[in-house]
């Protein structure tokens, strides 16, 4: 047996020499390295077309990388241990890039001729998904009661075992937590066909949009907002029902009003925020679509999330009442969730019909599936474009959306450039021109929004 061995591992090394220097050996000879630890790049091109030295750069960093499908550039250099930017730049001489890091994720980088929303064409895949938080607070019930019930609030919690954690004074609208799922379905089943109970619904969970990323750009970002306030005691007040929001933007702190919130203080973040980015999105839109380089239009900040990472349809509901007690007649919703919420569409058809108008995202999740609030057929629902006028690749399609404009919105902030993509931008820039041609025409709300989906209507696939 132990000569037999001998004699196996023999021909194994025969086999393994003539594998090794029978053949020839495979050398790489364009290529694309990174260092992670270091952060820096070696790289090797010759005759390679962009495309591919960017699906050579995505597999070197792990990055997701979008390209300008119009490029047609050929990349030739030779370099060692260049620094991140340094290395980009001799990769990518004349073309313009963005790169902006996730929080939960990794790298995007972005690579365009002359506007980052024009690269489209995605070379890698999300490698990482932020975890979406969706569906039902199993253990609260949203409960109205009837004008002249027997039972109080108050009352009525105490007898179902749960507790009144929230309040809309204007619908009689109760939010009741219970101990877990179990308790509040038991509940449900007790109160059912009470006539002193005027509709019982569930409480559902709403994601917290993302914050928009900062961004390495090889090129200065370009002119800023030249829309200057103008003071109107009776201008137009579009609320914001959003994050919290940093309120230091030069540029938008002559459009704002006092940020208001749902929570007992309203917050004043150091960072930037969504809500941020909404903001001055929301002042390009009303920049391009009311010819004029002066608005008496106000943003009116609702913050709806303080430091979570969810709200809830009942919170959505009470900050819109906020804005609209504060003279809000354009609301943007740029939030959204896979549940319909039977309060929510309620209260949105019910001052719809009193004028205001409801723009909201349809979502990010390519697909067709409706996101309310914007499935809601008295809400203008926004989705996003690629630079062609197309669907963006990552954007909502149904039959529920009404209007597509561009998705990608950088901004800047305290000398530093923000990039943020998405349909909550689309709708933000929706929202804004709404504001600009009501502000231009003297049109109504809902005649502004009616005006959008002639101009910029939405064909479902």
């Amino acid at each position: 047996m132990k000569t037999a061995r001998v004699i196996l591992l023999g021909i194994l090394a025969i086999f393994a020499t003539v594998v090794v220097f029978g053949a020839e050996p495979v050398v790489e000879k364009e290529y694309v390295r990174f260092d992670k630890e270091k952060k820096t790049f070696e790289a090797n091109l010759e005759s390679l077309p962009v495309d591919k030295v960017l699906e050579k750069v995505a597999l070197a960093t792990g990055w997701d990388v979008f390209m300008d499908p119009g490029l047609t550039n050929q990349p030739n250099t030779k370099f060692n241990s260049l620094s991140q930017q340094e290395g980009l730049e001799r990769m990518l001489r004349k073309i313009n890039y963005a790169v902006f890091p996730e929080t939960n994720g990794v790298p995007k980088l972005f690579v365009y001729r002359t506007k980052i929303h024009q690269a489209v064409r995605r070379i890698s895949k999300f490698r990482t998904q932020r975890e979406k938080k969706d569906g039902p607070i199993a253990n609260e019930l949203l409960i109205s009661l009837k004008a002249g019930s027997k039972e109080t609030a108050a009352e009525l919690a105490k007898r179902l075992g749960g507790k009144i954690v929230g309040e809309i004074k204007e619908l009689g609208l109760y939010r009741i937590s219970f101990a877990d799922a179990e308790a509040a379905a038991a509940a449900r089943t007790l109160l059912a066909g009470d006539p002193d109970i005027a509709a019982i619904d569930t409480n559902y969970i709403v994601d917290r949009p993302p914050t928009p990323e900062t961004v390495q750009l090889s090129a200065a970002l370009g002119a800023g907002l030249s829309l200057t306030p103008v003071n109107n005691k009776d201008g137009l007040v579009i609320g914001l029902i959003d994050t919290p929001i940093q309120a230091k933007n030069p540029a938008v702190n002559g459009f704002l009003m006092d940020p208001l919130s749902i929570f007992s203080e309203v917050q004043s973040p150091t960072t930037f925020n969504h809500a941020d980015g909404m903001a001055e999105t929301i002042l390009k839109g009303i920049e391009v679509a009311g010819n004029s380089t002066t608005s008496a239009a106000k943003i009116l900040p609702i913050d709806v999330y303080g430091n979570s990472e969810t709200t809830s349809t009942f919170d959505v509901a009470n900050g819109i009442l906020m804005a609209i007690k504060n003279g809000a007649s354009v609301v943007n919703l740029s939030l959204g969730t896979s549940a319909d919420s039977a309060t929510l569409a309620q209260l949105i058809d019910y001052y719809s019909k009193q004028g205001i108008l409801f723009v909201a995202a349809a979502g990010n999740e390519s697909t067709s599936a409706a996101t309310y609030p914007a499935a809601y057929t008295s809400v203008l629902s926004v989705t996003a474009s690629d630079r062609n006028g197309n669907i963006a690749n990552y954007a909502n399609y149904g039959s529920f959306v009404d209007v597509i404009l561009p998705g990608t919105s950088l901004i800047s902030y305290g000398n530093r450039a923000y990039i943020g993509t998405g349909t909550s931008y689309s709708t933000a820039l929706a929202s804004g021109m709404v504001a600009g041609l009501m502000g231009s025409k003297g049109v109504t709300a809902t005649d502004a929004g009616a005006t959008m989906t002639t101009k910029f209507g939405f064909k479902a696939k």
